[in-house]
């Protein structure tokens, strides 16, 4: 039965997955601009340091997302934790002309940096590295060099390169960056969120009802079997009381087009650090709610995530407890 839903799931989003969404524009901030950086929304985080972290992740993400754009439809080289996962050497590549950016412009200070093509594959390995990595220094990037690595290979524009950078455990500042539409998402903490300078708002969306349900949801298809049943059977379940299923290959990009309003919530029970604090920041900044599947708030740490306009949040949270999906499964339950 899930098998078959899925299908269907799927046939729906691929036949509008890249269909044009305006996004929700605020119009109290008309000027042109990156977001600003917070003045004291997280305590001790200096103000300046975050203007040049912001201005460093923009830069460094063009120059990741030129790569891309030259690169697009790059051989796999390996696979991680199975088949599905893969790597490409220009995963490589944009990291290490990120890394160049924070290197040259935080010479001598203390910035830690975390990215994915460092850490081995496996959840274990990656909450280990995250654990050390935060514990090391006051400000720690955390980057996704190529987020939608399967989407690239095939040469699909539904990939972007994700930056956060996070002060003591807090995010601060992130950025997302799609070089195919060119849309460029920011945010700091405290300075709300923007996409190409201007400033954006989740949408409207009201809630879920039985029968004419407003919201546009996302979901994954992740590449873990333990992670695949939680996925479906949340979409099944929530599928007759929302408008429709996305599904589009890239965490930063849905939890960025929920953050600007062209989707209402994305979820997904297993994702790691780098494939979310950017796009988490970016829908708080734009007045959206991020928490765990089960509800519970948002941290670094948190692999099981739901994000969200807020505004039928709990809804959501509720189907998704109630299809065992908000945590991953013990052993495979896909058929």
């Amino acid at each position: 039965m899930i098998q078959r839903s899925f299908l269907l799931l799927v046939a729906s989003a691929l036949s509008s997955a890249h269909a044009f969404i305006p996004p929700q524009v605020s119009h109290h901030s008309a000027h042109v601009r990156l977001a600003p950086a917070a003045t004291a929304a997280v305590a001790g985080a200096d103000p300046t340091t975050i203007e040049r972290i912001l201005a460093t992740a923009t830069r460094a993400a063009k120059k990741a997302g030129e790569l891309m754009i030259r690169e697009a439809g790059a051989e796999i080289i390996k696979t991680k934790t199975n088949p599905k996962d893969l790597l490409t050497k220009v995963d490589g590549m944009c990291q290490d002309a990120i890394k160049a950016e924070v290197d040259a412009e935080f010479e001598g200070e203390q910035h830690a940096f975390l990215g994915e093509e460092n850490v081995a594959p496996g959840p274990e390995a990656s909450i280990a590295a995250l654990k050390e990595a935060v514990d090391s220094s006051d400000y720690l990037w955390i980057v996704d060099p190529i987020d939608g690595t399967t989407n690239f290979c095939h040469a699909m524009p539904l990939s972007a390169v994700s930056i956060g950078v996070a002060y003591r455990g807090t995010l601060v500042a992130g950025c997302v960056y799609d070089p195919y539409a060119d849309e460029l998402f920011t945010a700091t903490a405290g300075g709300g969120a923007f996409l190409n300078g201007k400033k954006v708002v989740v949408g409207p969306q009201a809630s879920l009802c039985a029968t004419l349900g407003e919201a546009l949801v996302a979901g994954g298809a992740p590449p873990g079997l333990l992670a695949l049943g939680p996925c479906m059977r949340g979409m099944v379940a929530m599928s007759p009381h929302v408008r429709s299923f996305r599904m589009l290959g890239s965490a930063a990009i849905m939890l960025a087009w929920v953050a600007c309003g062209r989707l209402t919530a994305y979820f997904e029970p297993d994702l790691n650090a780098w494939d979310v604090a950017a796009g988490a920041l970016l829908i708080q900044e734009a007045g959206g709610l991020m928490t765990h599947c089960n509800g519970t708030p948002y941290s670094l740490t948190t692999r099981s995530i739901l994000g969200s306009n807020g505004r039928a949040h709990k809804e959501m949270v509720d189907i998704l407890v109630a299809a065992e999906a908000a945590e991953l499964d013990t052993e495979p339950r896909i058929g």
